[in-house]
């Protein structure tokens, strides 16, 4: 009676949860397209957990199983791959036999079977086209030409392309309705390559190039001379070369005056030429191909040529301004006109220069320097000829002397080696003197080295210069500035240890030689005033930063020169600042383990590095940037302060976190359980059957027990702790939930949630109730009366 009531309240309880679904299979894709020699991956799910199931092709089964039993075909053993529980197939190296329809059914443990059909498409790749022609040797617009593209694979597209340029139908060019057939009416020379792609949703190629050669020709004709004159000169050599456009090449003729020269090819060498070489040269072009001819013709004319003209002076060495000088010209050869030409320019007649009348001589009055290169060209109808290079040895100068200085600087540096050179245009050469402020240094050479200059040097250098044969004089003069070099650069800071925000630094820049220029470098880039930084001297010896802050740190150097030397010097300024940014790692909270080890480290922005120091409340627990304990306790609890000092700010700053102690829970997982809200409703159902289920045994005990005793005892029955006692009692009640298999994530060292999870149990709870009646035994007793009654609850 007491189980029927029990079994009761529990249907009750259970029948509002209960809902039947029909057992489906879900697929991902209904339709699959793979290329040939590829995976073909058939995804399904069922709605529920299957027992047996198997795939079908073409009425044949090609794999099956039952429960984690797999059988595959033997002709699939290779290529097809099983995956349980939701029964998905994978089938290998797929080729254009596998396309079709695969149907999957599966038997679930209770209901009836279901099915699934996915289609398999079998994608075959594009081969490389070849492309046919129906004449490859085509005539220039008289043939047409069909060309033809072929390839292999699965629903083939076909483009044509000329110079890699897609082919659109036009006057000349026509396409197949598929695109296999170009037709070219008409064709031409310019039609010379094609290239076919063929292509589908796979992949596409493309062909290898196809050249038409198409015949043209003879045309665009032409006869060149080598060499090439209007007239040729007797006993030379000609070349006569014939050209045309044609395809193939043409056979061509020769012909003088209309006579046969019987010499065929493209050239005619004619050697030591007569007069009676002069007249038409016709070239006759074929071609064999296009049966067509075309001729061209060109003349020749043969006279005697003029020799090397020879120039002749009445003066060989006359001095500029004084003298005046005469050339004469003489050729051999039929009509010889001459001309005359200084540095290959004409000469005209003026007041200077005066012509024979058959133009042999030239008169040169007062002659120059510039009057150096005459030559004479001779000439005639069939050639000329120029004379040798004639060159006149006009004495003049010095005109004046020019000093150059090795090295030329506008300063020298004492103790520097000095070479002065010393130079006039003067025919013949001059004869130099050398002097320092009007006083002779050396009475010979255009050259005057100083080895090693002194303060002394300082002064004006003067060069004389003399032509013996002119008996002419000139002179030039150069001035110069000797000076120390810069050296010992210092730089100095009037503050050694300046703080950020707080003070202003001085940086002075000192130098012992001649100092013309300082210029300020941080990090080696050179300073630029702004509204911080300020250069306080005229001559740049101090550099001021005004309220200095971090990022004025760095290196600082000054570099001290003049026009000849260059020196540095530098120091290194340190900005002061901090701390800031105190940061404790992990982030708070924190929560630890009782037992486990806690471990905390601390970072601060300061310069110099900061003082570290831990404290528990008010009680400093270490120095240093980590503070760890091994096996942490309960009176650990509470707030972690890390406190940085700076010993040059005098600042301090402090960051702190809350970390609690976590005492381990009697569960499995070691942590508190978080309920979902079925959880929470599945508790509260279970304890409500525990106590109807109480109730209604004690209701019962003490039924029997009234009708043993007439009820005097009603009030003696007591709920009694576990044990084997004699009065009525609950023996246990155990309730245990657990979670689903969700993934919980895990907090990293900053604070976070990572990505890291931890996996929990199926969400169950179970309930089981025990009741014992009087005067029964435990559960594992052998007697039968007075029975212990359980009862299971599940929820998931």
């Amino acid at each position: 009676m007491v189980r029927l009531s029990l079994t009761a309240v529990a249907v009750c309880l259970f029948l509002p949860a209960v809902e039947l679904q029909d057992f489906t299979i879900q697929i991902e894709n209904s339709s699959i397209n793979v290329t040939v020699g590829s995976s073909a991956f058939f995804s399904v799910r069922p709605s529920a957990e299957t027992k047996s199931g198997n795939w079908v092709f073409k009425d044949k089964t090609l794999a099956q199983w039952v429960g984690t039993g797999v059988s595959i075909d033997n002709e699939y053993t290779t290529r097809a791959e099983l995956f349980l529980p939701n029964g998905s197939l994978q089938l290998n190296s797929v080729t254009v036999l596998d396309r079709g329809e695969y149907t999957v059914t599966m038997f679930p443990k209770t209901g009836p079977q279901a099915t699934a059909t996915i289609t398999l498409n079998v994608l075959e790749p594009v081969s490389k086209p070849t492309i046919l022609s129906n004449n490859t040797n085509p005539v220039e617009y008289n043939d047409t030409v069909a060309l033809t593209c072929r390839a292999s694979g699965t629903a083939v597209s076909y483009q044509w392309l000329k110079d890699n340029k897609t082919i659109d139908p036009g006057d000349r060019i026509g396409l197949s309705r598929d695109n296999t057939t170009l037709t070219i009416s008409g064709v031409l020379r310019s039609d010379e390559e094609f290239t076919c792609r063929a292509y589908n949703m796979i992949n596409g190629n493309t062909s290898d190039p196809l050249r038409l050669n198409v015949s043209y020709g003879p045309e665009s004709l032409n006869i060149s001379i080598n060499p090439q004159l209007a007239l040729y000169v007797l006993g030379s050599n000609v070349n006569f070369s014939c050209s045309a456009v044609s395809n193939p090449p043409s056979e061509f003729q020769w012909y003088l005056n209309s006579t046969s020269l019987e010499q065929n090819g493209q050239q005619l060498i004619i050697a030591d030429i007569t007069l009676n070489n002069t007249g038409n040269y016709t070239c006759e072009a074929f071609n064999n191909a296009t049966k067509r001819y075309s001729l061209t013709t060109r003349d020749m004319v043969v006279i005697e040529p003029v020799s090397k003209p020879n120039v002749t002076a009445n003066a060989t060495n006359p001095i500029e301004h004084n003298d005046t000088v005469a050339l004469t010209c003489f050729a051999s050869g039929t009509a010889v006109s001459y001309q005359w030409l200084e540095d290959n320019s004409t000469i005209i007649p003026d007041k200077r220069f005066g012509l024979s009348g058959d133009n042999r001589t030239l008169t040169v009055s007062g002659v120059l320097r510039s009057d150096g290169g005459f030559m004479c060209y001779a000439y005639n109808a069939v050639n000329g000829m120029t004379s040798d290079l004639y060159h006149l040895d006009v004495s003049y100068g010095p005109d004046l002397p020019n000093i150059s200085i090795n090295p030329d600087l506008p300063v020298y540096i004492s103790g520097r080696a000095v070479a002065f050179s010393c130079s006039a245009d003067s025919n013949p050469p001059s004869e130099f003197e050398w002097y320092l402020n009007d006083t002779l240094l050396q009475p010979k050479g255009h050259q005057l080295t100083i080895d090693s200059i002194t303060l002394n040097g300082t002064g004006k250098y003067t060069c004389h210069a003399f032509n013996n044969l002119t008996k002419k004089y000139n002179a030039s003069t150069k001035q110069i500035l000797v000076i120390e070099p810069v050296s010992s650069v210092n730089v100095s800071a009037n503050n050694s240890k300046p703080v950020e925000n707080i003070d202003t630094v001085s940086l002075s820049c000192s130098a012992s030689g001649s100092v013309q220029t300082r210029i300020w470098f941080k990090n080696n880039r050179a300073i630029q005033d702004n509204d911080r930084i300020i250069t306080t001297s005229p001559d740049n010896r101090t550099l001021t930063i005004i309220s200095v802050n971090r990022n004025d740190s760095g290196t600082y150097k000054c570099n001290a020169s003049n026009d000849f030397s260059f020196n540095s010097g530098d120091t290194i300024l340190q900005i002061n600042y901090g701390p800031e940014n105190v940061s404790i790692t992990p982030p708070g909270p924190v929560s630890v383990k009782l037992g486990h080890t806690l471990a905390l480290h601390c970072s601060a922005l300061s310069v110099p590095a900061g003082a570290y120091e831990w404290y528990n409340g008010t009680s400093l627990l270490k120095t240093g940037q980590t503070y760890t304990t091994d096996s942490i306790s309960s009176y650990h609890d509470g707030n972690y302060t890390c406190q940085v000092n700076n010993i040059i700010t005098k600042k301090g700053s402090t960051a702190t976190i809350q970390v609690t102690v976590q005492e381990i829970s009697d569960n499995n997982n070691g942590n508190k359980s978080n309920l979902s809200g079925g959880g929470i409703a599945g508790i509260v159902i279970a304890v409500a059957v525990l106590i109807t289920a109480i109730v209604i045994g004690v209701w019962m005990i003490m039924k029997k027990v009234n009708r043993a005793k007439g009820g005097s005892q009603q009030n003696d029955i007591k709920m009694a702790s576990p044990g084997n006692t004699p009065s009525p009692q609950t023996e246990y009640a155990t309730v245990e939930r657990k979670q689903p298999n969700i993934q919980t994530p895990v907090p990293s060292s900053n604070g976070t949630s990572s990505d890291a999870t931890k996996p929990r149990d199926p969400d169950v709870v179970y309930a089981q109730p025990s009741i014992l009646q009087q005067g029964a035994k435990s559960p594992n007793a052998t007697t039968v009366d007075n029975k212990t009654d359980y009862a299971e609850l599940k929820f998931r």
